[in-house]
């Protein structure tokens, strides 16, 4: 292993913290089994990785300083590093040779940080298998972008599979710092390979497909953003339903509980453009079977954006049964890392499942992103055009409360809301607790089921704030409140220019009145409107009273009563 002398390392039971910003460099020559273990949470019950031999394979060692490497065994295996510092906008690079034998073997790499209250974070993660695009069998560096805040305690995870006959091999890996100008090498020598040493394109993206055939534990998780405080989704086999499968080489796919789940999966980067799509079928015995997938924006440790949306449910205007393909276009400026959560929920006589996602960028074809080889799902979800004229010009103050004309002001029509309940007027005569304003008389609430209602169209900026004022008195932690500022898109998906939730299960809960703000985050000026969703147990109080829209730079106060 290659020591930088500006680095002071403190090596103590298998954990090493570096005490200056600086390069990192590991081989596998010394302190294995000291410095990386499997047990850790994220491991644990897995198989470890195991160390071996250049000459005992018959492949020629990269540098003469190194004849040792780890690979992984024939079912999933798991082993994360020692802890070093890192920051955001550093670059974790792996060297990692695959010749493969089965379309099983795989090399995923997370980067993860552990974050001030004790809990791991993924900011990063890449994988190689043989469907990754441009697969060819020898030498990869597989490259990792981090993203977060500033600087943290970190670790590298591997996960993998070498299937019998494969070889599947992790030579070294690195860390380099954001704006390091000095030498960082693994070895004092040359990296020597057999065969080109082809680094991921750093210029352009690459194709994202993701089924649930591996790693669904360690790459999906309910602790981050929108899905905190929800049950997960669950994996299951195709042998256990009547069904068609979308290929010969998908056997699981994952399914919502009885009432709402959420999920979310691994980041990935992506850019203004990209499409996602998600494989999903539903055959529905109950009206509030429902799918809805969010493309979700990282801007920094703390807080994400919704930047598209898509959903199903026996609901939906178009609804039909069976396989269904759900398209999200991106709109975001520049690129950027996010990940996608679904959420959902299940009868127990429906069926209800997601197979499959995929991010295409704009620069590619979905012939050249493929899930499967043989994929064969054709059915798409239509999205229909909003045409509705706006209020405003963006520029101008709107209120609105729900004294007068709710019927025609909101409704359940757009797509994001089909399948869903709608929110229902209720009076402050039947509660027993203090109104926002002698004048408010009337609120809407969710069911108990999840409820969705979409605003009318008015006109917003770049940086215009829209406030909701809200109620919670909760009795379940299911309780919950999404605001989001939706931008219309004639000719495609209407996308999110803004987000909040609150919920029971937060940290910062408070019970009572509440102000929601959401910042339009678009860059340009649009037509759109607000979406609310919501659910309430029944000895629970959710309710919303009213919203504004304030402009930005906007001098006057914005008064709703």
């Amino acid at each position: 292993m290659v020591e930088y002398i500006k680095c002071l390392f403190v090596l103590l039971l298998a954990v090493s913290a570096i005490k200056c910003e600086n390069c990192v460099t590991y081989d596998f020559e010394t302190n294995f089994d000291d410095s990386f273990n499997h047990g850790n949470s994220l491991c644990e019950g897995m198989a470890s990785w195991q160390l071996g031999n250049y000459s005992s394979i018959g492949l020629h060692s990269p540098n003469k300083e190194t004849d040792l490497f780890i690979t992984p065994d024939e079912n999933l295996s798991c082993v994360s590093s020692y802890g070093f510092e890192m920051k955001s906008t550093g670059v974790v690079e792996v060297y990692v040779y695959m010749e493969s034998t089965s379309q099983r073997d795989q090399i995923v790499v997370l980067a993860n940080e552990v974050s001030s209250s004790g809990n791991n974070v993924v900011t990063g993660t890449t994988m190689l298998t043989p469907l990754s695009t441009n697969y060819f069998n020898g030498w990869h560096v597989l490259r990792i972008n981090l993203f977060g805040t500033g600087i943290f305690s970190g670790y590298v995870t591997f996960l993998g599979v070498a299937s019998p006959g494969s070889k599947v091999i992790i030579d070294s890996f690195r860390y380099i710092p954001p704006l390091y100008e000095d030498d960082c090498h693994v070895y004092d020598g040359d990296f020597v390979t057999s065969s080109p040493v082809e680094p991921e394109p750093t210029e352009s993206e690459e194709c994202v497909a993701y089924n649930f055939e591996s790693d669904f534990e360690e790459l999906f998780d309910s602790d981050r953003g929108l899905c905190t405080g929800f049950s997960r989704w669950k994996l299951d086999q195709y042998t256990s339903l009547p069904i068609d499968h979308t290929s010969s080489e998908s056997l699981q796919f994952i399914s919502p509980q009885e009432f709402i789940s959420c999920i979310s999966s691994f980041p990935f980067e992506a850019s203004n453009g990209g499409v996602v799509e998600v494989n999903v079928y539903i055959q529905s015995a109950v009206p509030n079977d429902q799918i809805t997938v969010l493309v979700n924006k990282i801007v920094d440790e703390a807080s994400d954006v919704v930047i598209g949306s898509a959903g199903v449910s026996p609901l939906s205007s178009n609804y039909a049964e069976g396989w269904q393909v759900l398209r999200i276009v991106l709109s975001a400026s520049g690129t950027f890392n996010g990940y996608i959560s679904f959420l959902g929920s299940a009868s127990p006589k429906s069926i209800v499942l997601v197979d499959s996602f995929r991010y295409i960028p704009s620069e590619l074809t979905a012939e050249e992103c493929k899930i499967y080889d043989d994929e064969v799902i054709e059915v798409t979800t239509p999205v229909p055009i909003t045409t509705v004229a706006p209020i405003g010009t963006g520029e101008e103050c709107v209120t609105y409360n729900f004294e007068t004309n709710f019927e025609n002001s909101f409704d359940t029509d757009n797509v994001l809301c089909n399948g869903y309940s709608s929110w229902h007027l209720g009076d402050y005569y039947s509660l027993a607790i203090d109104t926002i304003d002698p004048n408010s008389k009337t609120f809407i609430a969710p069911n108990e089921t999840s409820s969705c209602i979409s605003s009318f169209v008015f006109r917003m900026m770049p940086g215009g704030v829209v406030e909701v004022n809200t109620f919670m008195k909760s009795a379940s932690n299911l309780d919950y409140i999404i605001v989001l500022a939706k931008k219309v898109v004639p000719s495609g998906d209407d996308t999110v220019a803004g987000f909040q939730l609150y919920y029971a299960s937060n940290d910062h809960f408070v019970e009572g009145w509440n102000k929601l703000k959401v910042t339009i985050t678009d860059n340009s000026i649009f037509d759109g409107y607000i979406t609310l969703l919501g659910s309430t147990a029944e000895e629970s109080i959710v309710l919303i009273d009213s919203f504004s829209y304030t402009p930005p730079n906007y001098a006057d106060t914005c008064e709703i009563y």
